[in-house]
């Protein structure tokens, strides 16, 4: 996987030399492009940085990277420039339970050998990042796949400036399912609320560019392999739905707890008028 996205790299770098394509400002990567710790592993790290310097611009690589626990792991999205080295990296904020970690493994009896769950045998751990990704000097809000189903990864990105955003994914085990399409509609979606351009780069699902109108500029099918090189608006400002988006659902589902609990008290009144109105006071 990680020789693939090398190999890509230094091909468009070849391009941009030629003339055939625009140096790049920034190449992103998928999430899970290596899945080993370019930090620990020589071959993945030199290839890394043999792409970064062929195509001569910071590149964004999804990667699986060691937690100084041995039991856990961070899914990471890591800034590789050519003339600074490691920059900025954002951690996947929200990991998909019994897909990434289990829950409570602590308490279950034999840890992660029951079933399935030996399949999970290292806990991810959640990030915390709320600011951008600098890439010299353009801000970057960065998601990790599951992320963009949640609205505060974005909001807190792009309330500090965040002027396009990225969205690193793979897909590879929802091939076959409407989960491809699903998770790139909820991405379009994230683009026009943010009012931002949106970059999705994906193993086997869906790669883009999806305008902050929320229309798709140009994109790779799932399971095809490639290289999309476009030029992205930068956005300014903070739009209302970054403030309002967020509490529009949570006071949905406020309203919707209140009115089960006020249709369950209604019903159990009823239940005891009509009690109290049969012949023997039982109903």
């Amino acid at each position: 996987m990680t020789r693939n996205h090398v190999r890509l790299t230094e091909q468009l770098g070849e391009s941009v030399r030629s003339g055939s394509q625009p140096k790049p400002d920034l190449v992103v990567w998928p999430e899970n492009s290596t899945a080993v710790d370019p930090f620990e592993d020589p071959a993945t790290r030199n290839g890394i940085l043999r792409a970064v310097q062929a195509v001569a611009a910071p590149v964004l690589v999804g990667a699986m990277v060691d937690h100084d626990d041995p039991a856990k792991i961070l899914n990471q999205g890591i800034l590789e420039d050519p003339d600074t080295g490691t920059g900025d990296r954002y951690t996947k904020r929200h990991p998909v339970p019994f897909g990434e970690y289990v829950p409570f493994r602590k308490y279950l009896p034999a840890g992660s050998n029951i079933g399935r769950l030996a399949e999970v045998p290292r806990d991810m751990v959640a990030g915390h990042d709320r600011t951008p990704l600098d890439v010299r000097g353009l801000s970057v809000a960065d998601a990790i796949c599951f992320d963009v189903g949640y609205d505060d990864v974005f909001v807190d990105q792009v309330r500090r400036g965040a002027e396009v955003v990225v969205v690193q994914t793979s897909n590879a085990m929802f091939i076959e399912t409407a989960q491809i399409e699903q998770q790139f509609a909820i991405t379009r979606l994230r683009a026009i609320e943010t009012g931002r351009t949106v970059a999705v780069a994906a193993v086997n699902g869906r790669t883009g560019i999806i305008g902050p109108d929320g229309e798709v500029a140009a994109d790779i099918a799932p399971k095809e392999e490639g290289v999309v090189v476009a030029e992205v608006r930068l956005a300014e400002g903070t739009p209302p739905a970054m403030y309002v988006g967020p509490w529009v659902g949570r006071i949905a589902v406020g309203v919707s707890v209140g009115a089960f609990v006020i249709a369950g008290v209604t019903y159990r009144r009823q239940r005891e008028q009509a009690g109290e109105g049969g012949p023997d006071g039982n109903g």
